[in-house]
């Protein structure tokens, strides 16, 4: 039934068929990928800035509210309404 081997078209499409679902790694490909990952680590490192300057926002408004029963709540809330503002979300 294999005495013969493959044809040679048969491993020719195989090779075909499994270089599309696995591709090789080439150096344009290589370059592309760093890319992208540099990029990714770059939107984390401002997210992350982003998150340091709320944080930071939301400690200055603590430090300088009116002691209230409501006062957490309230400096939340108006940080909150800055930031969404500054941002243009709602």
């Amino acid at each position: 039934m294999f005495e013969d081997g493959s044809p040679p078209e048969v491993i020719a499409r195989f090779n075909e068929l499994f270089e599309r679902r696995h591709p090789s790694t080439t150096a344009e490909s290589a370059v592309l990928l760093e890319r992208v990952g540099a990029a990714a680590r770059c939107e984390n490192r401002a997210a992350a800035a982003q998150l340091a300057a709320i944080g930071e926002l939301f400690a200055y408004r603590l430090a300088h509210c009116s002691a209230t029963e409501d006062w957490a709540v309230d400096t939340e809330a108006a940080v909150a309404a800055e930031v969404g503002a500054a941002l243009r979300i709602s």
